[in-house]
């Protein structure tokens, strides 16, 4: 009964969480100052980051498809687990980022920062990764 309990428990939360989802689908919030920001499990298919501060923001389980991050701050940012399916990250600052089992399908790392980005788990099939600074990258 205690399991069934704990099990319930899980999926009121589960439940709550996906309730508490931002739509911000093709928002633009080009070149704000967003440190820290707090982004969990949002929609944010097609919005505009770029040149964008957010450092340490949380980016936890979003959807960020087509998202344009291009020029951006995102050195410690959390996309674990995140959807960034063909983003532009193009020329981004993603030193230290967790991005352990995301979804970098088809995305644009060209010229960015990644010194010691943890990708554990991640797909980034067909992820352009030309001129991009990858030393100290946590693949495995």
């Amino acid at each position: 009964q205690q399991q069934q309990q704990q099990q319930h428990q899980q999926q009121h939360q589960q439940h709550q969480q996906q309730q508490q989802r931002m739509n911000l689908d093709y928002c633009n919030m080009a070149g704000s100052n967003q440190a820290k920001a707090q982004y969990p499990y949002a929609s944010l298919v097609g919005a505009d980051f770029s040149g964008c501060n957010l450092s340490q923001a949380n980016f936890f389980g979003a959807n960020l498809t087509g998202a344009h991050l291009s020029g951006a701050n995102l050195s410690g940012a959390c996309f674990e687990q995140a959807i960034l399916k063909e983003a532009d990250l193009a020329g981004s600052n993603l030193a230290q980022m967790n991005a352990k089992k995301a979804c970098l399908v088809r995305a644009q790392f060209s010229g960015s920062n990644l010194v010691g980005a943890q990708l554990q788990g991640a797909d980034f099939s067909g992820a352009n990764f030309q001129t991009a600074n990858i030393s100290g990258i946590i693949w495995n």
